[in-house]
């Protein structure tokens, strides 16, 4: 009957050699370099503004209130933010 799919999705491992997709998905998954937070926690001493405090967002997990400075995470609520 052949290899067709007849309408249940994609082949698994089909963009397994598409080297953009691949480098897109890594990108937008990929977390923050410890040099990056240490900038971060340098500007804010500085500024004097805390690098913990963000506005609410949406599309932040917990509203971006919940934000963890040494490893540069939000966190849906608190208990999340204490016990991580």
């Amino acid at each position: 009957m052949g290899t067709a799919l007849s309408g249940r999705g994609r082949r698994k491992g089909g963009r397994s050699k598409i080297k953009k997709y691949k480098r897109a998905t890594w990108l937008g998954r990929r977390a923050k370099d410890t040099d990056q937070i240490q900038d971060e926690i340098e500007k804010s001493e500085v500024t004097g503004v805390p690098a913990d405090k963000f506005e609410y967002d949406d599309e932040l997990p917990g509203g971006g209130q919940f934000f963890c400075v040494e490893t540069g995470k939000h966190f849906a609520d608190a208990k999340a933010l204490a016990d991580h």
